[in-house]
């Protein structure tokens, strides 16, 4: 049998039988204009990829339209997940316990100056008894290569839920790619008069941030030489909420781990340690936790 027409009978095929089998389901109104899809996306992540270097346009359009089909096919659920590496839903109490919302991230085919630059859409529903109703939008983030990451967690550790996006191509860059992990960080700020998600800019341009607590942070940047070369460093939110960089810690190619204090421009020793490997990320945060109320005057 052609290719094309297995590829056209498994799709249909396929939908044929969700039809079916998800009936039961409560349909959910949803606004899905734009173009039909054009191909057919299975589900195997290294089809996705092959599609994507084939027919990137089509392959994009074809992904958007199937995550809002499942979105509807889903939403009636308490509960649920699908996390794929192209797209993502997340449905449930996820930011409040008194409404239920549902993200929905997929790459996006807004941008498509050549085959390695890659962006998403993200979209929050309120799930209302039967509608979804949108309510928060951010479109063309640049994604992590061609994958879908997002997170939803109290990543700052302030106490209110938070939606982080993983990048790695950050809208600041200009020439070569960075070689570290950037994120969206987008806060829930559910009062009046403002957005329901309010981006926290000030870490865009920091790689790779881990929150010790809701006013401190560390980076953790391996050199990729090997377990003896890392370089961590230590900041910590002014009222203004800008980062203030205080401490620094690394290995350089020796056993040693040097810490050092930040003031401006200037580093000022002030202990070493014996060698921590740069792949465990768990010990370098354990150092920083004991050593915080040096630099920032937290117990």
């Amino acid at each position: 049998m052609h290719t094309y027409l297995r590829i056209f009978l498994l799709c249909f095929l396929g939908a044929s039988w969700s039809m079916f089998t998800n009936s039961y389901a409560q349909t959910y109104a949803l606004d899905l204009d734009g173009p039909e899809q054009k191909i057919c996306v299975l589900d195997d992540e290294p089809y996705i990829e092959r599609q994507l270097q084939t027919n990137k346009s089509a392959t994009l359009e074809a992904v958007r339209t199937q995550t809002l089909h499942r979105l509807q096919q889903y939403a009636a659920l308490p509960n649920y997940s699908d996390k794929r590496s192209y797209a993502y839903i997340e449905i449930g109490n996820l930011f409040s316990s008194q409404i239920k919302h549902a993200v929905v991230a997929y790459l996006s085919n807004a941008h498509l100056k050549n085959k390695a630059d890659y962006y998403l859409n993200l979209y929050v529903y309120e799930v209302q008894p039967s509608a979804l109703v949108q309510v928060f939008k951010a479109e063309n983030l640049s994604s992590y290569y061609q994958n879908v990451g997002v997170s939803i967690a109290d990543f700052n550790q302030n106490g209110i839920p938070d939606m982080l996006i993983t990048t790695s191509e950050p809208e600041w860059y200009h020439s070569s790619k960075p070689s570290s992990i950037y994120y969206h960080l987008l806060e829930y700020t559910p009062a009046p008069g403002k957005p329901l998600f309010t981006p926290v800019t000030t870490i865009t341009n920091i790689p790779n941030p881990k929150f010790l607590n809701r006013n401190s942070f560390y980076t953790l940047t391996d050199c990729g030489t090997g377990g003896y070369c890392w370089v961590s460093k230590l900041y910590v939110l002014q009222t203004n909420g800008i980062p203030l960089f205080v401490a620094e810690a690394g290995q350089f190619g020796t056993n040693i781990v040097q810490v050092f204090k930040v003031n401006g421009n200037n580093k000022i020793f002030f202990t070493d340690l014996p060698h921590i490997d740069a792949g465990n990320s768990q010990l370098i945060e354990q150092m920083w936790v004991k050593m915080l109320g040096s630099f920032t005057g937290a117990q």
